[in-house]
Formats: C-alpha cells, structure tokens, sequence
C-alpha cells in the first residue's frame, strides 16, 4: 500500500475512533442521568462525572474541528489516544480507583491503538495505562490523593492481585488485538492488490476481446444474446445495448431450428463452422462466415454458446469472380477452336450464296430465302467475331486518353445507330471533361458501346440513358451507366457476366462478358445496382494511376 493509501486508511480510522468517543461518552451519560432519575440518594459524585462528559465532548469538538489541519495523523492519533487515557484515569480516579466499574475502558482505548496503531502502538498504550493506573492506586492507597473512597480497608495483598489482573489484561488485550490488526491489515492488503490485479486482467481481457478483428457475440443457452465486442458491433452495426436478450439467429436471419441444429453439431465436436447472408442495419447484403462453440464454466457444464463470425462478403465477390474468370477461359478456349473452324466454310458458305442471289432467274419465293441465309450467316459472323474477341483479345495498348472525349464519340455513334430509338434520350454528363486516364481507347470504346446498347436495349419503351463520368474518392475514376429500363431478374444477375447468357432476343450473351474481362484487363472493377422498381445502373470502377505510368505510357508511344 502506497503512503497516500495509508493516510487515507489512518485518516478514517481517526474519524472511527472520534464516533466512538461520542458514543461511549454519550451512552455513559445516558446511565448516569437514568440512575439519578431511579435512585434520588447521590451515590456517586455526579457532578464531576459530568464535568469529565463535557470535557470529552469538548475535546471530540476540538479534534473534529483541527481534524484536516493535523499534517502527521499518526500524532493526532497518539495524542487523542493518550487523551482518552489520562479522562479515563480521571473517571476511575471520581470512581473509586480500585472498587471502579470504568478500569474497562483501558481496554477499549488499548484496543483502538492497536487497530489505529498496531503492535508498537498498542504496546505504548497499554504500558502507559498500567503506569496511569498503578500511579492513581497507589496515590490513593497513601492518601496522597484523596479519593471518594477509602482504599485502606483493602489489603496490599488485595491491591497488588486487582493492579496485576489489569496489568495482565492490558498488555494481553494489546498484543491479541495488535496480532488481529496487523493480519486484518495483511489480509486487507492482499485483497486490495488481488483486486487490482482482477480488474486489470477483467480489462486486459476485455481490451483482448474488443480489439479483436473478428466479431464475437457470447448467448446463453437459449441463443439470447448477452455480449458483443466492438469488431462484432462494426460488423452488424447495432450496439450491445440494441440487441441484448434477442435471439442470435433471429438477429443473423435464421430461426430456432438453426439453433437445435448448432446444437447437435456441437455434441458431435467442438467447433461448428457455418455460413448465410446478413442484412446490415443501414440495410447493406453481407456475406457472414460463422464459428460456434460451446461456452462452459464450473468444469464442463455448458452455460451458453460464443459465436466469432467475420465479414466476408469480399471474399465472396472474389471467389465468384474467380468462378466466373475459370467458366469463361474454359468458354474462350473451346470458342477459338470452334470459331476458326466455323468461319472459313461459312465464308465460302455465304460468298456463295451471294454469287447465287444475283441470279436474276430466282423467283421471289427464292429471293427471300437468300436474303435470309445472307442475313443469318452475317449474325452467325458476328458471333464468331465476338467470340474471337472474347477468347483472344487484342494486345493491351495503354496510353493517355481523354475518357469524355470517348464517351462523347461512343454517344455520336449511338444517336446514329439502329439501336436507338426516338424516344430513348443519351444523356452525358461530367464533373471534369478534362479527365485524363491510361487505358486503351479501342477497348474502353467497346465496353461503353455494350454497356449503353444492353441500357437502349433494356428500355423498348422508350425512356433516359444518363451516362456519367467522375473522379472517384481513390483518385481514379467511376463512369455509370443508368437507364430506366425492365430491370434484371434474380437469376439474370447470377449470370451477368458468363458468356452466352443474353437477357435480350437474337443478343450473343457475350457483350457483359467481354466488357468483364477488358474492365479487368486494366484492373477495374464492375457493380451492377438495380433500382427499387425498375432501371438498372453498371458502375465502372477504373483503380488509380499515377503519373510515372502515363509517362512510361507516353514514351512507349513516341518510340513506336
């Protein structure tokens, strides 16, 4: 214990012993008015005993007053105590000396030094009150000190037994409760140090627990919810308080029988690994991966579940994405084969056919016939072409290019394409027109050619095409595609990107396909939001480059 610790704990232990003093002195005054009350012969010398009654009030007032000027309390204490024993010897003195009922009172003063002082203290006292007390006897034994009481019909024999007894019961009363109060205080300082060092590791613990990345939601047998930690409050976006005493699974989307089901995995062994889809609370999909495991205290009685879980819904996006780059080089490898061994004979197929339309002995029955075969083979030319774009692309050639500047001519070529309609509305917008970024314009081209034919394509009504170009926050850049068209169905998302998966009549299936894999050639990212009721909106998410790039880029050109 420091020494600010000590002077606190003596400081209360002044103030026990002054409520102490009052009471005794208070109780003492009651008993002495109760028995001038019962018996109207005087006894006993009352008035001095009230004297000394107001005197220790007296005094008690003075301590109290002068209490928190007293710098050294160990010598308000000493002084307090020997205070209480020359009023004591007074009383006993008033009292009869040895025929006096209040020697008793030595005892508790001795008492009070051992607890405020301990041994050395409670020692000095008791020597100090056998001192009193022997001097007082024999003071009053030779009448040197003329009492109430004559103390000469006692024998010296009766004298020296009654001064022995107190002797002994002094010094015994001192050193047993010396003993106790030196051990209360051992004791006392062990808890104290065995407390601290319980709530610094209950706090090395919980800073454990909250600095953990991985959430972590403790619940009792019944799946209600008792604890989270901070990652698990970032994770879900609710607070300890907000979700405390609800069901965990009723939090994570699930029900009572995915609670039985934890349950008997955890009886088979100890660790049960699972994972579902979680609704933020600001209403953003996560992808939840979950541990569970039984919480047990008291040796192997289970009293809860602790579940750790982490956000992997980034994962997931990468997992799929990795699923999607595996289907479609599989895809693009059997497309080169078929493509080269399609095309040559469909040539022939189709030069032949023109060859035979200039025939001016057909009939008009056979006129529209070659027309169709004409008009079939060049769509079927088409899709080679595209699959030969699809499986093996032109060689990446960055360089610094103007983005609006693209999508100015990619809006030109769509306001003069079939694809547009009188009621479809190109509308482009920028922050900067001046944006500059490194990519290969013929590819960017083509990704804003698909992805604003697929937004007319999606609106046969008609409707606005708002394309817009802006710097994002990681100082790359973002460019969207927003239409107000039909929208995409569940299972049209789940295969946006695979090859052939068209969501539009007579449509390839491979525009979103190639457009996936040139966004990803320049290390973009796409996002695809669906509005509420309809339209559709394709993010472009390009990362950053910086400037040593486009200078490398720049110098690769002029050398070419």
């Amino acid at each position: 214990m420091n020494k600010k610790g000590k002077s606190i704990s003596l400081e209360r232990k002044l103030l026990w012993l002054m409520g102490l003093r009052v009471v005794i002195i208070t109780t003492l005054l009651g008993i002495a008015i109760a028995i001038q009350i019962i018996y109207q012969e005087e006894f006993l010398p009352f008035n001095p005993l009230y004297y000394i009654i107001g005197l220790t009030y007296f005094l008690s007032i003075i301590y109290a007053l002068f209490f928190n000027y007293i710098k050294e309390s160990f010598l308000a204490a000493y002084l307090q105590i020997v205070g209480d024993l020359l009023i004591i010897s007074f009383l006993v003195y008033l009292t009869g000396g040895v025929k006096s009922s209040f020697s008793f009172l030595y005892l508790i003063s001795i008492i009070s030094a051992s607890i405020i002082l301990f041994r050395r203290g409670a020692v000095l006292m008791a020597s100090l009150s056998g001192i009193l007390y022997c001097s007082l006897i024999f003071l009053m034994y030779y009448q040197i000190f003329p009492g109430p009481f004559d103390l000469a019909q006692f024998s010296r024999r009766e004298i020296y037994y009654n001064v022995f007894l107190n002797l002994f019961g002094f010094f015994t009363i001192a050193l047993l409760s010396s003993y106790l109060s030196e051990n209360l205080e051992v004791f006392k300082f062990r808890l104290e140090k065995k407390s601290k060092d319980f709530v610094g590791l209950k706090a090395f613990n919980q800073h454990i627990i909250d600095c953990m990345s991985s959430g972590l939601i403790t619940t009792d047998l019944k799946g209600k919810v008792i604890l989270l930690n901070k990652s698990a409050e970032h994770i879900t976006g609710y607070s300890c308080s907000m979700v405390r005493g609800k069901n965990f699974f009723e939090l994570f989307n699930g029900s009572q029988d995915d609670l039985e089901e934890v349950k008997d995995k955890l009886a088979k062994k100890r660790v049960y690994r699972f994972d579902r889809y979680f609704n933020h609370r600001t209403g953003k999909k996560l992808f939840i991966g979950i541990s569970a495991t039984r919480l047990m205290m008291n040796g192997n009685k289970d009293t809860g579940y602790i579940f750790i879980f982490q956000d992997l819904t980034e994962l997931k996006r990468l997992e799929d994405e990795v699923k999607i780059k595996e289907r479609m080089a599989a895809i693009g490898e059997m497309a080169a084969g078929i493509a080269h061994e399609i095309r040559n004979p469909l040539a022939a197929m189709s030069g032949s056919v023109q060859m035979l339309n200039r025939n001016p002995l057909l009939s008009p029955e056979q006129q529209r016939l070659m027309d169709i075969i004409i008009k079939e083979s060049e769509r079927l030319n088409l899709i080679i072409s595209n699959f030969l774009q699809y499986a093996r692309p032109a060689p990446h050639q960055p360089v610094p290019t103007n983005i609006w500047r693209l999508l100015e001519e990619t809006v030109t070529l769509l306001n003069n394409s079939e694809e547009r309609r009188p009621d479809h509305h190109i509308i482009p917008q920028s922050s900067d027109p001046r944006l500059t970024y490194l990519c290969d314009p013929n590819q960017m081209k083509q990704v804003f050619w698909n992805l604003a034919t697929n937004s007319l394509k999606a609106m046969p009504d008609g409707g606005d095409l708002i394309i817009e170009l802006g710097a994002n926050k990681k100082g790359g850049l973002t460019i969207s595609f927003k239409d107000e068209g039909i929208g995409i169905s569940d299972k049209a998302m789940e295969r946006l990107f695979q090859p052939f998966s068209s969501s539009f009549k007579r449509g390839t299936g491979l525009g979103m396909a190639i457009v996936y894999r040139i966004i990803k050639n320049h290390q973009g990212r796409i996002e695809v939001k669906r509005g509420t009721e309809k339209g559709t909106e394709v993010l472009i998410h390009l990362p950053p480059v910086g400037g040593e790039g486009i200078k490398q880029a720049e110098h690769q050109k002029n050398r070419i």
